[in-house]
């Protein structure tokens, strides 16, 4: 069958074609091929750089480069991850109920700080974030940091299939 250009091996081909950590951790995140990007959007991505305007890319190669490469996905992460999508949906979930929310390990001189770690003490062991636990959670129960990864998700789906579904199907049916 055919490979559709949302999926994981979809995107195979940009993978093989990226060229720098810059590119593969745009097709990471990409939500289709370069190729359908640019049959759906032909003038925008003539300007970007694997999904960027080309300025931001230019900076955010500029910022990791010579970095080690565990430091220039976190350089990626908060510049492209958090700050466009995770921090926007999280305000926006937060504003359509009034709750406050706040992000204190995001601030700045807090993130300035922890560069100056080496390497080695910010990230390893991976996936244990033990100098979080070293320095700023050692009163805390380890039993908080034993647990599964949970994800978060709009519960898109459900407000398409409830809520939403009139305003979507007379917005969608051709009548």
């Amino acid at each position: 069958g055919e490979i559709r250009p949302q999926t994981r091996w979809g995107k195979l081909e940009d993978l093989g074609e990226a060229s720098d950590l810059y590119e593969a951790y745009q097709v990471s995140y990409a939500i289709f091929t370069r190729r359908f990007q640019s049959e759906l959007q032909r003038s925008v991505a003539a300007e970007t750089d694997w999904g960027l305007p080309r300025e931001r890319a230019r900076a955010l190669r500029e910022r990791i480069a010579g970095e080690p490469d565990l430091a220039a996905v976190s350089h990626l992460e908060l510049g492209c991850y958090l700050s466009e999508r995770l921090l926007r949906d999280s305000d926006w979930a937060s504003m359509a109920v009034s709750l406050e929310l706040r992000v204190p390990l995001l601030d700045h001189v807090l993130l300035e700080t922890l560069w100056q770690v080496p390497v080695t003490r910010r990230y390893l062991p991976l996936q244990r974030k033990q100098l979080l636990r070293d320095v700023g959670l050692a009163r805390l129960s380890p039993a908080l940091f034993e647990r599964p990864k949970r994800g978060f998700e709009l519960p898109m789906a459900l407000w398409a299939r409830r809520a939403l579904r009139g305003e979507i199907e007379r917005t969608m049916t051709d009548v």
